[in-house]
């Protein structure tokens, strides 16, 4: 176990006490105490547990309203054995004060989230008893579990707490009304995840987003993060602490509470943020805005500057230290509407999070620069990923894409650009790491698609209609042109008609028959999908298995190595892209022949047909 050292204890008060800004809210404070002591070291003992005793007083500090923190008060009530985790007890007392409680006009808020991590302390030693870092009940419960310092120190040296011998209390547990069954594990208090950005009217987005990045689980809220994090708020004991996965124009954090702070080192939360083990995310100060009284009642508040890095996210809680930055992923972008410029920018911490932030950050462009909801238009996008492979070399992803649709554009633009960046950072061939990404994004207003309506072609001097399923005459090593006449995709769509012409020349080693496929690219994501699939594309449909329904469609295979998938995510059509593949067998060799042509038209386009060829 790490004991901090107890030299600090005398000095910590003075420098406490020249840190804290703001306006501290008055705390309510049980008849049965004294008055609260003033202050308590930031890097206290750890107080011995075991031995508490059942109504034993106890203080705390949390902070509801700007950065100084305010008392709490609190009385033992017992013991759960392996209530935090395998050989890991936790420690429940019964709370009032601050906002827990009736304060003034403003009714208990109970044990919210954010309130995780505040040090509960033994008022006569100043010794750290322990985190408030669990609870019972949703709604204005104030009966808590505290993590114990002991383990909570343990986390900075990754060791395995040692079971502390304490009482079973569960009788005393039962006399405060709590049933507590044997083996019961109580939950953690939430830990909010805000994300700036997004409103509270338009953050189903980022909801929608985040599901599909695979975080289904986590509570996202506006109001807990900073749009610009330039306030270097301090981070003390009791006071406001956040842990984020990027900074900037999209700040996704986590806020809590700080439990100790040992020179560098701090300690907070008490219990995990995603439970990652070792972390990358950035440290940050945090000023309280207030306590949010819902039915799962939270603390909303603007995450500060950059000051450090959290390198611990285990069941005890978090551990990070002050002072240097973790590397980040520095996104970029420029978004454009109807003469407005929205630049972007975000610093990414959190690797496993960067594909989820970029979709963040291309909709909270879109949805700034267009100010609507669920608004229908354009877009023509496009994105530079710069890495680095395992050779040490430095190469760049370039890619774009067009989108158009009467609904929420914004639901629609992600899907590429992270899916990028989820396939190059996720491959399975050689470790990648993403340098930087910067994004061009420019809209409009106007909902224009295309539908292919008919198809002619024409040989010589003859024009012919091409029925889909139908078999055309052409002669080997001759040409022959296709024309295409492309209508509104529906009444809705700005686009006019208009015909496009692709020439081609068939081979001589053509056999008898071939294959003719025409494809308008656009295509449409269903976001209310009750499966939540992912947004993020798929590779793995390329296997290794020809298509049973034609000998001429070639034998699609998975990339065999990164330069294999690079080609392959670079070849990916666009919207408005018209594609024509045709397909032959070899009358010498019997093996498949093809060529593929693409034209590319001024809005995104839909439909196509297949018909076969008999070559003579």
């Amino acid at each position: 176990m790490t004991t901090p050292r107890s030299a600090l204890r005398g000095l910590t008060g003075v420098a406490l006490a020249a840190a804290l800004t703001g306006t501290a809210v008055a705390a309510v404070t049980s008849p049965a105490h004294a008055a609260p002591r003033a202050d308590y070291d930031q890097c206290p003992d750890a107080y011995p547990v075991s031995q508490l005793e059942e109504g034993q007083q106890v203080e705390g500090r949390t902070t509801t309203r700007g950065t100084t923190p305010e008392p709490f008060t609190g009385s033992f009530v017992g013991t759960i054995d392996d209530g935090i985790g395998r050989d890991r007890d936790m420690l429940v007392f019964r709370l009032e004060g601050s906002s827990i409680t009736q304060n003034g006009d403003q009714p208990g808020a109970g044990i919210w989230a954010g309130i995780s991590g505040s040090p509960v302390y033994d008022p006569t030693t100043g010794d750290l008893i322990g985190s408030v870092s669990y609870g019972f009940n949703y709604g204005d419960d104030t009966l808590a579990g505290v993590t114990p310092a002991s383990y909570i120190y343990d986390v900075k040296n990754l060791g395995t707490p040692s079971r502390i011998p304490l009482k079973s209390e569960k009788a005393a547990l039962a006399r405060q009304g709590v049933d507590v069954p044997e083996g019961a594990s109580l939950r953690p208090i939430t830990v909010t995840r805000g994300v700036s950005g997004f409103s509270a009217k338009n953050l189903g987005v980022a909801e929608r987003i985040g599901k599909r990045a695979g975080l289904a689980d986590s509570s996202v809220r506006s109001g807990n993060a900073a749009t610009r994090a330039s306030k270097d708020y301090p981070i003390v004991a009791g006071g406001s602490v956040a842990s984020t996965w990027s900074y900037g124009d999209i700040t996704t954090a986590s806020t809590g509470s700080v439990t100790a702070v040992c020179d560098a080192d701090v300690f907070a939360f008490g219990h995990p943020d995603v439970w990652s083990g070792s972390s990358n995310q950035t440290l940050h100060g945090a000023s309280a805005v207030g306590i949010s009284r819902s039915l799962e009642p939270y603390k909303l508040s603007n995450v500060g500057a950059p000051v450090g890095t959290l390198l611990q996210d285990r069941l005890e809680g978090i551990y990070g230290t002050i002072g240097q930055l973790p590397v980040t992923v520095d996104l970029s972008s420029r978004t454009t509407f109807e003469g407005r410029t929205i630049p972007g920018s975000t610093q990414v911490s959190e690797r496993d999070a960067l594909s989820y932030v970029t979709a963040l950050q291309t909709a909270s462009d879109a949805l700034s620069a267009v100010n609507a909801q669920d608004a229908g238009g354009e877009s023509t996008i496009g994105w530079t990923i710069s890495f680095t492979r395992e050779n040490g070399s430095e190469q760049t992803l370039t890619r774009s894409q067009r989108y158009s649709t009467r609904d929420s554009l914004v639901d629609d633009l992600v899907s590429d650009v992270a899916g990028d960046v989820e396939e190059l950072q996720g491959n399975e061939f050689e470790e990648v790491k993403i340098t930087g990404i910067k994004i061009t994004n420019d809209l409009s207003s106007l909902y224009r698609a295309y539908r292919i309506t008919r198809v002619d072609r024409k040989i010589g001097s003859t024009i012919k209609h091409v029925r889909p399923g139908s078999t055309q005459a052409i002669r080997r090593g001759k040409s022959f042109a296709l024309r295409f006449t492309l209508e509104r995709a529906d009444r809705f769509s700005a686009t006019k008609r208009t015909t496009k012409w692709l020439t081609f020349k068939t081979s001589e080693r053509a056999g008898r028959g071939g294959l003719v496929q025409i494809a308008g690219n656009a295509y449409d994501w269903d976001f209310d999908d009750e499966d939540f699939e992912d947004i993020f594309d798929d590779y793995s449909d390329y296997e290794d298995e020809e298509d049973e329904g034609s000998p001429y469609l070639p034998r699609y295979k998975a990339p065999a190595n990164l330069d294999q998938l690079l080609a392959l995510i670079r070849n990916q059509p666009r919207q408005d892209d018209l594609s024509v593949y045709s397909g032959w067998r070899s009358r010498y060799t019997g093996n498949l022949g093809t060529f593929d042509k693409t034209l590319r038209a001024d809005a995104i386009v839909f439909g196509g047909l297949t018909f076969k060829v008999r070559y003579s």
